[in-house]
């Protein structure tokens, strides 16, 4: 599992020339700067679940009126918006086709990566904001009619070793959930900030619901509007 929040991915140098070489770190002014119509945004519970703990300063839920106040939070920057998309923002920010992106934090370390080997090299940072963060959870799961259980049973017992789990993160930059391969590490990884937030940070961070049918409808409804502009 690698938990991890949903971040600001920035074109460094550009950003902090726009914006006076102040760090973009907080969703108001992601929400409010007019720098935001050269970015790139991701999916639905990215933003608006970003939107509504920014909005309310707590953490969103799927009752229609605390939804319907996260879309109309994005609604007004939504002229700004240059384009959303839950991935495409990884090769636009690590060509230097967008500044400023919001999304999950692996997706700007492979942007960030991306970048440094790129013919014409872009300087990618990304910052958790200060208000907090949608927490998401890469998880493996085995489908109840799965004709081999048993052999997915044991790669799972293989990829939760300690050195395995390990492996991956040092090549993904991903953090894990599990505490002995930690210390396995290289400290440029486990001991980053970014990857594994101070206790402080994950404090500030929050969840979602996958919600009813009911509720589920309703966000596919705000979200269509939010980016029909209708």
């Amino acid at each position: 599992m690698s938990p991890e929040g949903d971040r600001l991915g920035k074109e460094h140098e550009r950003v902090h020339l726009d914006l006076d070489r102040k760090l973009v770190d907080d969703l108001e002014r992601l929400l409010a700067d007019p720098l935001v119509k050269r970015g790139l945004v991701a999916g639905e519970r990215a933003l608006v679940g970003g939107a509504s703990y920014d909005a309310h300063g707590v953490a969103i839920t799927d009752e229609a009126m605390d939804l319907a106040k996260a879309a109309d939070v994005v609604k007004a920057v939504r002229p700004y918006i240059r384009k959303f998309h839950s991935s495409e923002y990884i090769n636009a920010l690590a060509g230097g086709d967008v500044c400023l992106a919001f999304g999950y934090s692996g997706d700007i370390f492979q942007a960030r990566d991306r970048a440094a080997k790129a013919k014409d090299k872009q300087d990618i940072a990304y910052a958790i904001p200060r208000e907090g963060s949608l927490l998401w959870i890469d998880v493996a799961a085995i489908p109840k009619d799965a004709p081999n259980a048993d052999n997915a049973l044991r790669f799972l017992d293989f990829m939760l070793e300690p050195k395995v789990a390990a492996a991956s993160s040092e090549l993904t930059g991903y953090a894990n959930a599990n505490l002995p391969a930690t210390a396995l590490l290289p400290k440029d990884i486990s001991g980053n900030p970014l990857i594994y937030p101070p206790a402080n940070v994950r404090a500030t961070f929050y969840t979602i619901t996958a919600g009813n049918a009911e509720q589920t409808r309703e966000r596919t409804r705000l979200w269509t509007t939010v980016k029909t502009g209708r």
